[in-house]
């Protein structure tokens, strides 16, 4: 398996040790659940790892140090959790922008603020429109709906649509 999205299941509970054995795995989504526990230090082990989202849940305890190994990861999202603990330096963690570590009370190191500090003075006010206005597009959902309208429109439209494909495909049935 390469792709893994449980996002948006109100899953509970850990997050499995295992899932760190997934050797093959690229994209692991498990946001916006109600996922309790630790980050699992197992997950150093997902070597082919480029998507870890574990955004929106209820983990607590540190970033594993482990993390740092993932050589391929370029996107990573902790936001909105209970993590506490230095953000751990070294390999791809430092690079993200700090969104994908805000909100999490306890967490600090690169690349977030120390606390009091605020780069707003430097931030001007388009700047912050046009982040918020940019939208994601999940490229997966784009495919299937394309090929879902290809196939209908190349065989099931016709079917439906013209009478003499109707009466030739069920006088061969």
């Amino acid at each position: 398996m390469i792709y893994l999205d449980l996002s948006y299941n109100s899953l509970s509970g850990a997050i499995p040790d295992q899932l760190g054995n997934m050797n093959y795995l690229q994209v692991l989504n498990l946001g916006h659940n109600l996922l309790t526990g630790i980050i699992p230090s197992s997950f150093g082990g997902l070597r082919a790892v480029g998507v870890l989202d574990l955004s929106h849940n209820i983990l607590n305890g540190f970033i594993p140090e482990s993390l740092v190994s993932l050589s391929f990861l370029s996107d990573l999202d902790v936001s909105n959790n209970n993590l506490i603990g230095p953000i751990p330096s070294g390999g791809q963690l430092t690079t993200f922008p700090a969104s994908r570590y805000e909100n999490n009370s306890g967490l600090r190191g690169q690349p977030l603020q120390p606390c009091g500090a605020s780069d707003y003075s430097t931030v001007n006010k388009s700047t912050l429109v046009r982040k918020h206005s940019e939208a994601k597009i999940n490229w997966n959902i784009l495919i299937v709906e394309f090929g879902f309208i290809v196939g209908f429109g190349s065989f099931i439209g016709p079917l439906v649509f013209c009478m003499r494909w109707r009466k030739l495909f069920f006088e061969s049935c």
